[in-house]
């Protein structure tokens, strides 16, 4: 059975990587060659790349091999199944740029080497950004928020969040079991929903 330390020691470990990935990426032409967009977008995607690389929701185990050895399959899971699912962002498309752009970068460098994972994140961008945007796929909690934000609402008072989700005709206990308690900020425009069910903005 994982163990909760060998959980934090995977998570460390990628958190890590992707520190030193995106460092470098920042030198590469390859990140001059973003839309200032996703240049913005670059240390939060790797902050969500870092937690749900590891923390998969729809998985009963974690992901347990490093970042150098991501599958294709794993960037197709992350793009269309845990960002949509785990990610709320103001600017989602954005996003995803950033986080296909440094993943392929780290192909073509020679960080990742499965040269399948750069097919994968050009072929699956349209995917990416569909899922982002589809309801379907998002967690209660996102589902409230991306709801107040289209209608408006500031998402930084939690007091109106909570009277939106109550509009929505959701019940009381079922409102405050997704959002979080304050105080809390979300000024940042992008909101990151843990496995346990807390959020946190980044």
């Amino acid at each position: 059975m994982q163990s909760a330390k060998t959980k934090r020691e995977v998570a460390q470990a990628c958190q890590a990587t992707l520190l030193a990935w995106v460092e470098a990426f920042r030198e590469a032409p390859a990140f001059d060659a973003l839309e200032s967009s996703a240049q913005s977008e670059l240390d939060g995607a790797a902050h969500v790349m870092a937690y749900c690389f590891v923390h998969r929701w729809s998985r009963a185990q974690f992901v347990v091999h490093p970042l150098s050895k991501i599958t294709a399959d794993d960037v197709v899971d992350l793009a269309t199944t845990q960002f949509p699912h785990q990610v709320s962002a103001a600017h989602p498309k954005a996003l995803v740029d950033a986080f296909l752009a440094l993943v392929v970068w780290a192909v073509k460098s020679g960080r990742i080497a499965d040269k399948a994972v750069e097919y994968a994140c050009r072929d699956v961008k349209p995917v990416a950004y569909a899922a982002m945007e589809d309801p379907g796929k998002w967690s209660a909690g996102k589902t409230i928020v991306s709801s107040a934000m289209k209608q408006g609402v500031d998402v930084s008072d939690l007091a109106q969040l909570r009277v939106h989700g109550l509009e929505m005709g959701l019940l009381a206990s079922y409102v405050d079991e997704f959002l979080p308690p304050p105080p809390v900020s979300l000024g940042a425009g992008r909101w990151l929903w843990l496995a346990d069910g807390r959020w946190r903005a980044f």
